[in-house]
């Protein structure tokens, strides 16, 4: 189920502009709204920031999630490490796995 099916259902219309031509996606609708120059320079740098914002907030969970993990098991008999390691950990393991075919 996409954006566009989700989009119909909340509000219970096409995800269509005016002339009828089905807007597919962010660009297509940012170009329909502001005109195709405008697009490059609104909608793509805020998807930008977006993507990268996530892409930290995820990284640092699993860190976090890691780190947790460690303290659980090892409690305190371990040496204390430091958070920015079990980012890198984390991901490293997760660009191993992203490359694999199916995984």
């Amino acid at each position: 189920m996409g954006y566009n099916s989700i989009h119909v259902m909340a509000n219970g219309r096409d995800a269509r502009n005016g002339t009828g031509k089905r807007l597919t996606g962010t660009t297509s609708s940012g170009s329909t709204r502001l005109g195709k120059n405008s697009v490059s320079y609104i909608v793509v740098p805020q998807q930008l920031i977006v993507e990268v914002s996530v892409n930290i907030v995820y990284m640092v969970t699993g860190g976090k999630s890691l780190q947790k993990f460690h303290d659980l098991v090892c409690g305190h008999n371990c040496k204390d490490i430091k958070l920015t390691y079990f980012i890198m950990i984390f991901a490293s393991v997760h660009f191993v796995l992203s490359h694999l075919p199916n995984f």
